[in-house]
Parts: C-alpha cells; sequence; structure tokens
C-alpha cells in the first residue's frame, strides 16, 4: 500500500505538532500545583516536591538515553566504515570479476579485479538481464534465465559470452560464473552476488 505524501502533509499541517500538546499539558499541570499550593499549601508542598521529584528522574532518563542512542550510533558508524572498507579491499585483492544482479537479475555491478582494463560493458550491461549477455554453454539462454528463477546459490556455471561486436568483445569467449543469494532486511530475494573468471 502506497502512501501519498502529498495527503500525509496536509494531514501533518493540520494536527497541532507534538511538543505543542506537551507544552500544553505542562503549563495546565504547573497552574493546577500553583493553585493547589496556594489554596492548601501544606498538601501543595508535599506534592510539588514529588512532581520534582518524577520531573527530574524522567529527566535523567530521557539524557541518559539519548546519549546512550548516540554512543551506539557512533559504534555501529565506525563497525560500517570499517566493514566497508574491508569489503573494498578484499574487492581489490580478488582476482576475479565481482558482479552483482537485481531482484530481476539485471546486471547492477560488473567490477573488474585489480590491474585489469577497467570495463567499459558496466553501463550498457546495467539494464540488461543476466541472460542477455550470457548462456549456457551446455543450455542456451533459456536454462540460464531457469536457473536464476531458482533463486538458489549458483555453484560453477559455465557460460558463453553473446557479442559480437562493438567494445563489449572483450567478453566474449567462456567464462565460470559463481554466486551467492542475497537477501533483503524481510528475507526475500534480492538478486545474486559473484565472481566471473575468464576460460578463454
Amino acid at each position: 500500500m502506497t502512501n501519498n505524501s502529498l495527503s500525509e502533509a496536509g494531514a501533518s499541517s493540520r494536527r497541532p505538532p507534538w511538543w505543542a500538546l506537551g507544552l500544553l499539558l505542562a503549563l495546565a499541570v504547573v497552574a493546577a500545583l500553583l493553585w493547589l499550593v496556594l489554596s492548601e499549601p501544606q498538601q501543595g508542598h508535599v506534592l510539588l516536591t514529588l512532581l520534582l521529584s518524577t520531573v527530574l528522574v524522567v529527566v535523567m532518563t530521557a539524557v541518559g538515553w539519548h546519549v546512550g542512542v548516540r554512543l551506539t550510533r557512533q559504534r555501529y558508524g565506525e563497525a560500517l566504515r570499517e566493514a566497508r572498507l574491508h569489503a573494498q579491499a578484499l574487492a581489490h585483492l580478488q582476482p576475479d570479476w565481482l558482479w552483482q544482479t537485481d531482484a530481476g537479475h539485471h546486471l547492477v555491478r560488473w567490477q573488474a579485479p585489480l590491474g585489469a582494463p577497467s570495463s567499459s560493458w558496466v553501463g550498457g550491461a546495467a539494464t540488461q538481464a543476466l541472460w542477455e549477455r550470457f548462456e549456457l554453454v551446455d543450455g542456451g539462454e533459456a536454462r540460464l534465465r531457469q536457473r536464476l528463477d531458482e533463486q538458489a546459490p549458483l555453484g560453477e556455471l559455465l557460460v558463453q559470452g553473446r557479442v559480437d561486436a562493438g567494445p563489449a568483445v572483450q567478453f566474449s569467449g567462456r567464462w565460470l560464473l559463481r554466486a551467492q543469494v542475497c537477501l533483503d532486511a524481510q528475507g526475500r530475494f534480492s538478486g545474486y552476488l559473484g565472481t566471473a573468471r575468464a576460460l578463454r
């Protein structure tokens, strides 16, 4: 179900913000306490002390929570940056080509190994399905498409580049493809991440 951002913006502009409601509630509580202190001084002082103690505890809890969240985000941010740097370093050490597809098996990544000339194929391949660039040596395009639709890890697929001319002719010949399944946050298939080794 999609949300209409314009209707959401209109609805949110008609509603008072949460901080305004909290401020009104706080003013009402303060007014009630002042009236109680003025009309019943002894009971009012006891209630005022309890209220101030409660407010102090709430403020300290909120500050502690806020500091904890910031520290956790900072720690996870540093860990994520370190993991990305490690992944980039491993990608550069990889002797094979790296490739990735989306859930529809369209190529979204085709990365040359370190020392190899960069690919001029990436731009044209980004909107093409994997079976439009390769076919199984022993089964053709339809068999490759069937294997991909199984959404299972690819052990070793011997494929033939479907390139006749143009700048992408360097990717003709036979390739050995390997890949693992990628899942999104909901556990649904989101494509393949794999390697390609030229066998010519």
